[in-house]
């Protein structure tokens, strides 16, 4: 019984490891993406979410990101 205990801590321990490489290596992307929101004004400088953020937010959950791009084309010709 304490080898099959032993060997399931260790398959835990492995898996977050594993867990925790995959986040890093994701990193990156994310500090991307919180650069263009902020540039954009969707989050301030502390990261968090702004009234324009949460608006938008908000519209896409509601219409939907290709309902609102058809809507745009419909309304600027495509």
């Amino acid at each position: 019984m304490e080898h099959d205990e032993w060997l399931i801590k260790e398959n835990i321990l492995q898996l977050r490891q594993l867990m925790s490489d995959q986040n890093l290596q994701l990193l990156p992307d994310y500090e991307q993406r919180i650069s263009v929101l902020k540039d954009l004004g969707f989050v301030d400088e502390d990261s968090r979410v702004e009234l324009k953020g949460k608006v938008a937010c908000e519209v896409c959950q509601q219409w939907g990101p290709r309902n609102i791009a058809n809507s745009w084309t419909d309304s600027f010709g495509r």
